[in-house]
Parts: C-alpha cells; sequence; structure tokens
C-alpha cells in the first residue's frame, strides 16, 4: 500500500523512505532516487524531522498508532493507512492529539477504483456464481 500511496505523491519531494526490508522495497526506493533510505523509523525521525511537512505511514497496523501519535508530536501533516488504532485507549490518545493539533489527519480508505480491488471483486463475484459443489 505504501508504493500506491506514494503514486498520489509524484509531483511532491519525498525526503525519505522507511522500511526494515530494503530488498523488498527497493524497486520503490528507485523511483525516488533523491530520498534518503532508513530501516528505523526513530532514526529516520531524529535526521529528517525539520526536512519534512507531512507523514505517509503505510506499516504494519499495529504500529499506525504510534508513528500517528509519533507524527503529530512533531507538527506533521498526517496520512495514515487503516486502521489508525487497534484499542480503545489507541483511539482516544489519537482523537486527543488530533484535537490539540493544527495538523490535517487522514485515515485511507480502499475502495474499488484500483485494479486490486477490481481483479478481488470479479473473483468473488465468479466464485458466487459457480454451483454448489
Amino acid at each position: 500500500m505504501g508504493r500506491n500511496y506514494l503514486d498520489g505523491c509524484k509531483s511532491e519531494e519525498i525526503v525519505a523512505l522507511c522500511d526494515l526490508d530494503h530488498e523488498f522495497s527497493a524497486p520503490v526506493f528507485k523511483l525516488y532516487p533523491n530520498a534518503r533510505l532508513y530501516k528505523d523509523f526513530r532514526q529516520m525521525f531524529d535526521k529528517e524531522q525539520k526536512n519534512f511537512d507531512a507523514l505517509i505511514v503505510a506499516t504494519p497496523d499495529h504500529w499506525h498508532s504510534h508513528l500517528v501519535l509519533a507524527g503529530l508530536a512533531m507538527d506533521k501533516h498526517i496520512y495514515c493507512a487503516k486502521p489508525i488504532t487497534h484499542t480503545i485507549a489507541e483511539a482516544r490518545k489519537v482523537k486527543a492529539a488530533c484535537l490539540a493539533s493544527k495538523r490535517t489527519t487522514k485515515a485511507s480508505i480502499q475502495d474499488s477504483r484500483t485494479a486490486y480491488a477490481r481483479a478481488s471483486n470479479r473473483i468473488v463475484a465468479h466464485r458466487r456464481h459457480r454451483p454448489d459443489p
């Protein structure tokens, strides 16, 4: 999903990218040759905090709220994959941080316009119409 989110930002200056698996992410990294690469988001935040205005969070779900809170604490705009939180306690913390911030926060919604969604819809529809065994 991170690659899809970045596709919507092609006209923007991408200053840093972070992923634990640089081999897996290499095709995306090649699209942004000027971006500095990191494996640890904490190091990226420490070194790049003054160099970016917005943060895209496309990590495994259990990291979303932690990165959103860190981004808001740095006074950054946030675009986050869903779900933003996993617990009510996380939701309360994120809500309070969003309300206290003057930055824009947005959660993604996946829709049927993507090729992936349309393909899965066709597969499900095809299976649905098969006669039961």
